[in-house]
């Protein structure tokens, strides 16, 4: 239930924030679709055996440490699950691993869970982006390299050529 409308719910909120309304929507409804037809599923596979969902008593408090640990697992079986190479898997498991430990502690603090979830998501968000931007300036750096090799012999070419002008006979 939890793997597979994510992605699209995902994908879908970030077609809407690209202003890519109707693919946004369309996904969001596919996802929409999705987790009703899992919960109609189970409503009635429970109702059939006339049974309910059990309610548990709360669970026992876990050291963060092994938490981390435990959400660094999570995380490598979700890329694994959407086959991500393996020479990149250790980013997302330490990412996913420090936003999971952010929520943690801002949960303990006296946090509810959306103020938990926005904090891990915040810090999650701008790793990635420092990492975006600092491939960006790799990329410009490459192109001003290419520009100026380019620019540059075409210039002293025109400079030793001097005023000399072709003439078509």
């Amino acid at each position: 239930m939890i793997l597979v409308p994510g992605p699209h719910i995902l994908n879908g909120m970030m077609d809407l924030a690209a202003l890519r309304v109707a693919l946004g929507a369309s996904r969001l409804i596919y996802a929409a679709l999705i987790i009703l037809a899992i919960s109609a599923g189970l409503l009635v596979g429970l109702s059939m055996l006339n049974v309910s969902l059990p309610v548990d008593p709360p669970g026992r408090i876990v050291p963060l440490g092994l938490d981390v640990i435990a959400a660094g697992v999570a995380v490598t079986a979700f890329s694994i699950f959407f086959s991500m190479p393996l020479r990149m898997l250790a980013w997302p498991v330490v990412i996913g691993m420090l936003a999971h430990a952010l929520r943690w502690l801002a949960l303990a603090a006296g946090a509810d869970l959306a103020l938990g979830a926005f904090v891990a998501c915040v810090v999650a968000g701008l790793v990635l982006l420092s990492g975006t931007i600092a491939n960006g300036i790799i990329a410009i750096n490459i192109i001003l390299a290419m520009s100026f090799g380019l620019l540059v012999p075409k210039i002293v070419i025109d400079r030793i050529s001097g005023g000399r002008r072709r003439t078509k006979s």
